[in-house]
């Protein structure tokens, strides 16, 4: 497998109660194939995912320029709910639309796409506590452990982590 040296990514974690391996287990392999990651957050202090995981953001979603990532990550949990209305994190997700950027999310993250509207029309996966939320958006809700539909890939849940990371990795190594 090619590795990523050269390319960029953004993850974006909610400021409390993430899933820890929807964190960790992506951040671990792009890490292995050499990609560029930054970490934001709404806020730029210490937090805590729902179980040992602390992360320190390297800059708050206000900061974020989205021309400087290659791909971007919404790592879910409970605590991405925060997200929903933020407007930086909004920003950001129409903004890296916009650019035809690609776009990851896992577990509740993908409702934060549908909110920010790059999601209707389109197939998507996610939580199912949170599937009829998606339906009255307007998305195709599959059920898949990851769904792609264009460059934008969603995961289900911490399970998916993997497969969706890979998904990423791929994405990112077809760049040309």
């Amino acid at each position: 497998m090619a590795d990523c040296k050269g390319r960029s990514v953004l993850m974006i974690v909610p400021p409390a109660r993430f899933k820890d391996d929807e964190y960790s287990r992506p951040r671990g392999m792009l890490d292995r194939q050499g990609a560029h990651v930054k970490v934001a957050c709404a806020v730029n202090k210490l937090v805590f995912g729902l179980g040992q995981t602390r992360v320190k953001p390297d800059m708050t979603l206000e900061e974020v320029d989205v021309t400087q990532y290659d791909a971007f990550y919404i790592v879910g949990g409970i605590g991405v709910k925060d997200l929903y209305d933020h407007p930086h994190a909004l920003r950001i997700v129409q903004e890296a639309a916009a650019h035809n950027k690609i776009i990851c999310a896992i577990d509740m993250g993908p409702t934060l796409l549908g909110k920010a509207g790059i999601l209707q029309g389109k197939k998507a996966t996610e939580y199912f506590s949170e599937s009829k939320a998606l339906a009255a958006m307007g998305v195709d809700y599959t059920g898949a452990n990851v769904q792609q539909d264009g460059n934008i890939y969603t995961g289900k849940s911490a399970e998916s982590s993997e497969k969706l990371a890979f998904a990423l990795i791929c994405a990112l190594q077809a760049m040309a």
